[in-house]
């Protein structure tokens, strides 16, 4: 029997979060399954936006165009106007760049209302630093301001479509300093023309959306390891007053061995995001 779509994004991130050590023990806490049955739903949200656009709004926006090219082809007054021909044709680019902009705030929705909010809830009954403050304090790095920042660029090219459609009605113009660079330049050429709406066909807007998913994993991932440091931390600070055997001197090193597998794997993301210690 074929898998359930849904099922398999939820088994993909379990499996991700589970190859954080300790991490079974923590997930069975119902504070934490909030953040996981945010994150599933986001899953489905954006899975269900992909769904849309490949299978009805954007087939929908071309068998709009085929029928009013054709009203206009036999319009006594708009006939042979190519002008009105041409703007017709960006109902097909404007449905996905207002799909782009319904994903970033999808991401952004994730992040900043239910991950890092609920998180920070956690820290505070925990009596534990937050993972801002862990990055801020060994990194200097703001992750809940910057957390757009993933590996592959991709949400902050979905970040700079939605402020172009948001701001600038569809045309790339404005803020040149802020371009991600590594994204719209190609053979060194800006990709897209200044006086034209840009215009992104499909095939990339999926691929941009199952990117999207797999940054939902990953960096909810990467989260997770950097909470459970000062975590680990707290609870080996606990343990070592009372090591007077061996099974709790044993949980000790295991605990210190996690930690710093821990340390040691945020210390490479963060070298692969360029960001030294």
């Amino acid at each position: 029997m074929k898998k359930n779509t849904y099922d398999k994004y939820i088994e993909e991130v379990s499996k991700t979060l589970l190859q954080v050590p300790n991490f079974e023990k923590i997930e069975q806490d119902p504070q934490m399954q909030k953040i996981f049955d945010s994150l599933h739903a986001k899953m489905v949200e954006v899975s269900n936006l992909r769904e849309l656009y490949e299978k009805y709004y954007c087939p929908a926006a071309r068998e709009c165009i085929r029928k009013q090219t054709k009203l206009i082809q036999k319009s006594k007054y708009l006939k042979g106007n190519n002008e009105a021909l041409e703007k017709l044709q960006d109902i097909y680019y404007s449905t996905i760049r207002m799909g782009y902009v319904q994903l970033f705030h999808y991401v952004e929705s994730y992040v900043n209302v239910s991950l890092f909010p609920q998180l920070n809830i956690i820290c505070q009954d925990s009596d534990i630093k937050t993972v801002q403050w862990y990055c801020t304090t060994n990194y200097n790095y703001n992750i809940e301001k910057h957390w757009k920042q993933p590996l592959d660029f991709t949400i902050e090219k979905i970040n700079w479509i939605t402020r172009r459609v948001k701001h600038n009605d569809g045309f790339p113009i404005n803020e040149h300093n802020k371009w991600p660079t590594h994204y719209l330049l190609k053979n060194h050429e800006f990709r897209f023309e200044e006086s034209k709406r840009f215009q992104i066909e499909i095939d990339e807007f999926i691929q941009d959306i199952n990117d999207t998913l797999d940054f939902l994993s990953r960096f909810t991932t990467i989260v997770f390891k950097i909470y459970l440091i000062p975590l680990l931390e707290k609870m080996i600070n606990f343990l070592k007053p009372l090591s007077n055997n061996q099974e709790i001197e044993d949980n000790i090193k295991i605990l210190e061995e996690s930690r710093e597998w821990l340390i040691n794997n945020i210390d490479e993301y963060f070298k692969l995001l360029g960001i030294n210690e």
